[in-house]
């Protein structure tokens, strides 16, 4: 019998493990072909797929590669399995389906062709299955004669990954890592301004991209821009450029794809901007030579590293700079111990006492490589667990990487061999797919699960989730560094992965071997397929006419990727058999529409992902793809077709830019919705949601530009029915572009909330949705681990209900109105926080002795207010042991007010242990809500002061206006226009209007002013005016640098509902007649200045 605990489809097996499947759904269809000798051929056929199963599996489980002869009997065997598996699936296509034909139309008398036509098909699979038989019976012939069961598996072999714990790797703890990337650091931020390139250089393995990241991590909040990418040995160029282009600018989109193009795009964008660049995995200096033409040599302070195995190439990067290349060394003695004990995952993190007997020659083996010790410490866990089954540890050793495994001749190749040996073949056919992705490509863990459930590598228990199963492969696969995490965001959130070059080559090289998956590039269209091919992978990303090779065999191929141009993607309807078709792909022809109203002969297809920058048609009618479960459309889709709420395998759904058809309540077996726009859905669509018991991811958006009352009452509605989703595990909400939405308060106490208690990731980000208090259902989410949410205002009750939450290891939070106090975090609040971001207009927070035990991140967005007071801003910042990174978004309206804001966060920093690292920027003032009081103070002043604004403003023509006046015209600043860019050398008696946040330049007004001793700075005075007996305006004086007697003056309110309107004055006075508000300091300032001048 065949083990049907084990995967239908494996790189080794082939798809031996689906054929007693598939045969009995072949005679279930009861053709009438199948009577007869035909069922005595299928009996026979089956005992013999039996044998041959189980002679695959003991050579599978080999602990070394079979010798050439059995390589070549497997993939026979597999090709066999294929070739059954296929047929099957198209006989019961054709002749397995209902007869659709009504009962009460009448059928014509003349019907006798349709026997006919029935036994045609009896020669047809009489001939097919004694073809099988035959096959499958010289098969077991063969491997009797040349006694392959010589070299078939050891049963006391231990393989990697049975039942043994996972630990995933942590980017805050990451050994050895610490030292070089502060070195690296002091490099990167010595204050030059001309941009710098630092090159990274050491053998593969020893952690280059991981240094990069750490530095990623560290510095690139300190910049304007910045881009994290990865090249290859065969570079796709433009998507290189691309790739920079989409990080650096975001919210707009390349729109052309040639070269020049691109490269002129980001020399003109990166002109005037300190930006901040990672080139990963640099391979020859050509590559550099292309991507250089784009960077500016500005002197803005940008910087650049590259990471290469070729000195030659950092030479290159660094402009021939011995200076500007960091050369990586291995880990130390104490470092590799470390980093191996991390790994080796025995009984209570305790190596046994044998273990010590080989600890020498293990650090001696691996070099102090990251890569080869983790790996190493992966093989070594295999080993059984109990100490007097170690035998001699040194045995052990020798029996699994041979005793004289050293550093020369390919060593990390050898480890990797090892390895890759040692996996259950479910690990290894998991790892084999993931050559379908391009070198360098980055990719999402739920993408590669559903496309390995998608594929059939996946086997559950009975009851058993198989994508959960997958996803422990997974983190299997990356405790073992095969697959290697790319945390670029650094938010804990979302999670790209890459495979390491090394590991590529390897699975490559297996996958060409085993005939499981067939990769073709734009320099290999010329190679003819000689075998059948039954995954294909196209990465033809800078070919221009590329075209697919052509090949007898393509007709059998099951899953097609597509990485590249659009006008060299090849018709997908030729492949009928396809059951994964993933298309990633960039047009830069002007091509407005894909069509894939075809994929509905594609009668097999699982799993659909379409990426790209065009609009996307799909067929009328979908309803007879019936075996669809994933289909993502990550493009704008034009209309969606009304019967696919009758798909009842679909598990995944997510189709951007249009409306989902009525009755979506009807895909009962749905798990993730993604795109779902709750302006423009259907109320009847909305309500059901609730009928979806089965979701465990729901992504919200919100397109339409109906008002934020409908949207409210879409919110409301939303928020009753949560509670019928008992499985749902992650729930996001945002805009699909700014300003797309208005803002919408949700009333806890009206609404009736209730959050699923299954909830483990929540995001309801404005501008869409701000609570007016936090919501009491999210105390009783006891398995939330990120929540992103804004509230109105934020009471000390409502701290208390989120630092109780126990699996809570992100918190995002926005509040929008100034708390009454210090925010206070007592002990054991957040135990398990890493990674908080609060955002407020003011800022003033404690940290108790206990609290947040474990936060590494801490971000922080607030207002520097004119003339503000920092008391302690973050007092007891010293009890966060673990903190590693502070940064800081600071909005302002001046230097001094940015920098007063940045010294007082850096005085808090200096009291901390372990002075963590910290980043600032500045941005636009965040926007705040004045309490009712407040705002009922300012309404009143408003009429109170009795002032014409008409005449005060001829009147400033030919004099300085008084503090009362400049108050009433900036309270009343509704009634002027505001000017959006600052004029050109304006004139005395001019005066303007401006709003900070819109143009925070507003001082670059043609006009030299005098300047600081630095030469860069001008040279500002500033003082504080009263109107009345209350200190309500801030004033900053600049002098003329030839003409002393020319002046500008900026006034700005001290309010913080009002801060951010500007008046600015410009004035000639006669030298030594100031006007008579000033102050005697400020007289002091102007007289200093004028003897520093000398007479003019």
């Amino acid at each position: 019998m065949i083990n049907m605990e084990l995967s239908p489809i494996s790189a080794s097996l082939g798809a031996m493990g689906s054929l007693p499947r598939k045969l009995d759904e072949l005679l279930a269809t009861k053709h009438r072909a199948l009577q007869g000798i035909l069922m005595d051929e299928i009996h026979q056929l089956t005992a013999h797929l039996c044998i041959l199963y189980n002679f695959m599996l003991k050579l599978s489980d080999a602990p070394h590669d079979p010798p050439m002869a059995a390589r070549y009997w497997m993939k026979d065997v597999r090709e066999l399995s294929y070739d059954m598996e296929d047929f099957a699936d198209q006989f019961i296509y054709t002749h397995g389906r209902p007869n659709k034909t009504p009962k009460n139309k009448t059928i014509s008398r003349v019907k006798i062709h349709r026997l006919p036509k029935r036994c045609k098909w009896r020669p047809g699979i009489t001939d097919k299955i004694s073809e099988f038989r035959s096959r499958a019976y010289e098969a077991i012939q063969r491997y009797w004669r040349y006694k392959f069961d010589d070299c078939a598996s050891n049963p006391e072999h231990s393989r990697i990954g049975h039942g043994r714990p996972t630990i995933l790797p942590d980017p805050d703890d990451l050994v050895g890592i610490e030292g070089p990337s502060n070195e690296l650091e002091r490099w990167l931020i010595n204050g030059e301004e001309q941009l710098k390139v630092v090159s990274i250089v050491g053998v593969a393995g020893i952690g280059k991209t991981t240094l990069a990241l750490k530095l990623w991590g560290k510095l690139h909040g300190q910049f304007q821009c910045g881009a994290f990418v990865r090249t290859a040995q065969k570079p796709d160029m433009r998507g290189i450029l691309r790739n920079i282009l989409l990080q650096v600018r975001p919210n707009q989109p390349p729109n052309h794809g040639e070269m020049h193009h691109l490269i002129n795009d980001l020399r003109e964008y990166l002109e005037d901007k300190r930006y901040f660049v990672i080139i990963d995995e640099l391979c020859a200096t050509s590559v550099w030579d292309v991507v250089n033409r784009a960077f500016p040599q500005s002197d803005c302070c940008s910087r650049i590293i590259t990471t290469t195995e070729i000195m030659e190439v950092a030479l290159a990067c660094s402009g021939f700079c011995p200076e500007h290349i960091f050369r990586m060394e291995p880990l130390g003695g104490n470092d590799s111990e470390k980093l191996l004990q991390q790994r080796i995952l025995v009984s209570g993190n305790q190596r046994p006492q044998q273990f010590n007997d080989v600890m020498p020659q293990i650090m001696r083996s691996c070099g102090g490589l990251p890569l080869a010790i983790i790996i190493v410490a992966r093989i070594l866990a295999s080993l059984p667990k109990k100490q007097e089954q170690w035998g001699s540890a040194q045995n052990s050793f020798d029996s699994i990487f041979g005793a004289n495994i050293t550093m020369e001749g390919g060593f990390m190749g050898q480890i990797l061999k090892i390895c890759f040996i040692s996996l259950p073949h479910y690990l290894k056919t998991c790892l084999l797919y993931l050559s379908t992705y391009p070198e360098g490509y980055l990719f999402l863990k739920d993408d590669l699960v559903k496309q390995w459930v998608a594929e059939g590598f996946i086997c559950a228990n009975k009851g058993g989730d198989m994508e959960e199963v997958a996803r422990s492969y997974f983190d299997e696969l990356v405790s073992m560094g095969l697959i290697q995490l790319m945390d670029i965001n650094n938010d804990y959130g979302l999670l790209f992965y890459s495979v390491h070059q090394l590991v590529l080559d390897l699975i490559t090289c297996k996958s060409i071997e085993q005939n499981f998956i067939t990769v073709v590039d734009y320099l290999q269209i010329t190679i003819p397929l000689v075998d059948k091919v039954r995954r294909l992978s196209l990465h033809f990303g800078s070919a221009t006419y590329a075209t697919t090779p052509a090949s007898t065999g393509l007709s059998q191929v099951r899953s097609l990727f597509f990485f590249g141009l659009f006008n060299c993607m090849p018709s997908f309807t030729v492949f009928k058999l396809l059951r994964v078709l993933t298309l990633h792909f960039w047009d830069d022809t002007g091509t407005k529409t894909l069509n894939l109203t075809g994929i509905c002969e594609l009668f097999r297809l699982v799993y659909l992902q379409v990426t790209c920058n065009v609009t996307v048609k799909l067929p009328d009618k979908i309803a007879a793809m019936e075996h669809l479960e994933t289909m993502e459309i990550n493009a704008r889709v034009l209309d969606i077709p009304p019967d696919i709420v009758t798909l009842s395998s679909l598990l995944h759904l997510g189709l951007r830019g249009a409306n989902l058809p009525s009755g979506i309540g009807c895909i009962r077996s749905l798990r993730t919705l993604m795109y779902f726009d709750i302006g423009n859905s259907s109320e009847d669509n909305l309500w059901g949601l609730g009928k979806l018991t089965n979701l465990r991811d729901l992504h919200l958006t919100y397109s339409s530009s109906l008002s934020s009352e409908h949207l409210k009452r879409n919110l409301i509605a939303l928020a009753s029915l949560l509670g019928k989703l008992c499985n749902l595990k992650s729930l996001t909400m945002a805009a699909v572009t700014a300003g797309t939405a208005g803002t919408v308060v949700l009333f806890d106490g009206s609404s009736g909330m209730s959050a699923p208690i299954f909830l483990e990731r929540l995001e309801l980000l404005p501008p869409i949705c701000i609570f007016s208090r936090l919501p009491k259902c999210i105390g009783q989410l006891r398995k939330i681990c990120i929540m992103k949410v804004a509230v109105r205002e934020l009471p000390m009750s409502d701290i208390a209900i989120l630092t109780g939450l126990p699996s809570l290891t992100v918190l995002w939070l926005s509040v929008q109105m100034a708390p009454d106090g210090r925010i206070v975090f007592n002990d054991r609040a957040f135990p398990v926080l890493k990674y908080f971001k609060f955002r407020c207009g003011v800022l003033c927070m404690s940290f108790m002795a206990g609290a947040m035990p474990n936060l590494c991140r801490l971000k922080l967005g607030f207002n520097a207010h004119i003339g503000e007071k920092y008391d302690n801003i973050l007092a007891g910042i010293e009890h966060l042991f673990t903190l590693q990174y502070i940064a800081a978004q600071i909005g302002a309206t001046t230097d001094s007010d940015w920098w007063a804001a940045r010294s007082a966060i850096n005085d808090a920093i200096d009291k901390h242990p372990r002075c963590p690292r910290s980043s600032f920027q500045w941005v636009d003032p965040i926007e705040e809500e004045c309490r009712p009081s407040e705002k009922h103070y300012w309404s009143q002043e408003k009429v109170s002061l009795g002032f014409d604004i008409n005449v005060l403003l001829r009147e400033a023509r030919s004099r300085w206006l008084k503090p009362s006046e400049v108050y009433y015209i900036l309270l009343n600043h509704e009634q002027l226009q505001i000017t959006h860019e600052p004029p050109n050398r304006p004139p005395s008696g001019s005066l303007f209007l401006y709003n900070s946040r819109v143009n925070r330049f507003f001082r670059k007004d043609g006009h030299a002013w005098r300047r600081k001793r630095d030469g860069r700075t001008v040279r500002e005075a500033h003082e504080r005016l009263k109107v009345g007996n209350v200190h309500t305006l801030s004033c900053y004086y600049a002098h003329g640098e030839q003409n002393l007697c020319f002046q500008r003056r900026c006034f700005r309110m001290l309010e913080p509902a009002y801060d951010h309107i500007v008046l600015v004055q410009y004035r000639e006075v006669a030298e030594g007649r100031y006007n008579s508000t000033l102050s005697n300091s400020m007289l002091s300032y102007l007289s200093d200045i004028h003897g520093n001048h000398g007479s003019t």
